[in-house]
Order: structure tokens, then C-alpha cells, then sequence
């Protein structure tokens, strides 16, 4: 894991410095959702003082993707000398980025328009969807809310399963791959675990 300051656009070198003492290291990714991360660190590690919001961590959340960088929005209190620290996928930052109204006929088109119409938005769009459909905004939004989050979106509209990589937004017609492989209790599946919370009520 890489430390490196809010302001950076390439991701390049050692940034702030190394974090080999994070331990307890989480990635989740959602299909079409969320793409956080989570860690611990003590207190007495080299460069935990660089451990600020807003920084970015990077890492390689699971095998087979590239490095990805996560903007650290929260850091826990320490409590024996350890702290949490949680980031979110450099994604989110298009939650900010201003989308103004354009219309399209095909998945295509409605990636690219993303792009174009966007102000100042350092993130590009592709799609291997060929679908031909009609997409319409017709007021001011985010990209991430039209990418996918509301009625009539880009994924409303065509479906697909979004990939995050770094500054590159992929609408695919499917991620990853069918292994026939199938989950069974007592075979694969050694352990089931069912929580129940009243934590949103």
C-alpha cells in the first residue's frame, strides 16, 4: 500500500511512502455498487502522520485487477494503538463531477456523451454494448448518479455490469467469467454464518 496526497493525478513512485505495517486488509466490490477498502494500522508505524482524509491509498484490492486508488474518508480513533482506516474507490470522485443534459440513441453514444459533457472530469468512458435504446437527460446531474442510482439511467437503459479502473469507466455486457462451478453445503460451502441487525430501523 502506497500513500499519496490528495492532489495526485498519476500515481507514480512511492508518493508519501509505504504502509507494509497495515494489517487486517479488506477489499469490497459490488457489481454495479460499492468499492471500498479497509485497514489497521498502529499508531507507531513509519508514515502513519501521512494518513489523512482525502489522501489516497493505493493497492491491488484483488487478484486480477490493476492497482487501484481509494480516497480515505474515514480514520477511527486509536484504541490499543490501532486505528481503522477506510477508503473509497477514486471512482466516487465523479459523484462531484457535474453532468450537464444530452441525449443518445445507442450505449455507445451514451458513454461518450458522459465524457464530452462533463465538466473537467479526468475519467473516460468506454462500452462493448452494441444496444440500441434511447437515453435522455433532461436537467443537470453527477455521472456517477446517470451512470447508474436513478430511473432512466445509462444502466437502466441498457444494463450491463460497470468496472472501475482507476480513471477508465467500463460499462460491460458481463465481468469476469462462467467457471461451471456451482456452491454446495458439506462440498465447497464448509460454513454459514446469518446475521440479523436492527441497525436501520
Amino acid at each position: 500500500m502506497i500513500i499519496f496526497d490528495s492532489n495526485e493525478t498519476k500515481f507514480e513512485g512511492n508518493g508519501l511512502g509505504t504502509i507494509p505495517e497495515a494489517t487486517d486488509a479488506q477489499a469490497v466490490e459490488e457489481l454495479n455498487g460499492g468499492d471500498e477498502i479497509s485497514f489497521k494500522i498502529p499508531i507507531t508505524a513509519k508514515h502513519f502522520q501521512d494518513l489523512k482524509l482525502m489522501r489516497y491509498i493505493l493497492c491491488t484490492p484483488s487478484y486480477g485487477r490493476n492497482p487501484q486508488a481509494y480516497r480515505i474518508y474515514k480514520i477511527s480513533k486509536p484504541i490499543n494503538g490501532i486505528c481503522t482506516v477506510n477508503g473509497e474507490h477514486i471512482s466516487y470522485r465523479l459523484n462531484k463531477i457535474p453532468l450537464m443534459p444530452f441525449s443518445a440513441s445507442n450505449a455507445s453514444d451514451a458513454m461518450a456523451g458522459s465524457e464530452t459533457h462533463s465538466f473537467e472530469s479526468p475519467f473516460h468512458f468506454h462500452t462493448e454494448l452494441g444496444t440500441q435504446a434511447t437515453y435522455k437527460q433532461t436537467s443537470p446531474s453527477t455521472v456517477r448518479k446517470q451512470l447508474g442510482g436513478v430511473e432512466g439511467s445509462i444502466l437502466d437503459v441498457y444494463g450491463g455490469q460497470y468496472e472501475w479502473d482507476m480513471f477508465d469507466v467500463y460499462l460491460r455486457k458481463r465481468r469476469g467469467t462462467d467457471k461451471g462451478i456451482t456452491i454446495e453445503y458439506g462440498k465447497n460451502l464448509t460454513d454459514l454464518t446469518q446475521e440479523e441487525s436492527i441497525e436501520a430501523t
